[in-house]
């Protein structure tokens, strides 16, 4: 993993995103929507598991690939473990941090979080590294067409939704169980 800088971006990505928890909760973007001809506004807490799936993706994407495409151990098994280990961490962080502050947005941030690197994860199996463009893409999608009106979300935007939507819960879990699993779908890289 020291090859891969997990031991340096992956801490540094947690503490960049526990910052932006901390500093964005209220702070609202103007976006252009479909959906409202004046353009919708965007809670900036959106956007701050970015930070997370980057620095995620940047890990596991600088692999070097002939020596793990020629080893003995399964990588896969420790992919998919970092993979974990920093989802769950962003999710913890955003759990604690909002009920210290007492905001259901920021704990929402967490189940986001979850969502959107699941996503990642999943399109990586056939986009490799510019699979991080995936969750940018959706958050796009979703302030473009994703709102029946202005604070009404259309069921599959999932980031959009309150935290306890349960179809938001739901999706949440499958998208990161299937992202977790495309690991081991993918070719077998061995270390």
């Amino acid at each position: 993993m020291a090859v891969r800088r997990a031991h340096t971006v992956i801490p540094g990505c947690i503490a960049v995103y526990w910052v932006l928890l901390a500093v964005t909760r209220g702070d609202v973007v103007l976006v252009p929507s479909l959906s409202d001809p004046g353009g919708a506004t965007a809670p900036l807490l959106q956007f701050v598991p970015i930070s997370l799936a980057a620095g995620l993706m940047l890990s596991l994407e600088s692999r070097p690939k002939h020596w793990e495409d020629a080893a003995v151990r399964r990588v896969d098994c420790f992919d998919a473990a970092l993979a974990v280990a920093t989802t769950s961490a962003g999710a913890a962080i955003a759990l604690v941090h909002g009920f210290l502050v007492g905001a259901d947005d920021v704990v929402a941030t967490g189940r986001n979080a979850v969502f959107l690197i699941g996503i990642m994860l999943c399109a990586r199996l056939w986009l490799g590294t510019a699979a991080i463009s995936v969750p940018v893409l959706w958050l796009f999608a979703v302030f473009l067409v994703g709102f029946r009106s202005p604070h009404d979300p259309y069921p599959w935007t999932v980031v959009a939704e309150p935290l306890r939507t349960p179809h938001a819960l739901i999706a949440t879990v499958v998208a990161f169980a299937a992202g977790t699993l495309s690991f081991f779908i993918a070719p077998r890289r061995r270390s």
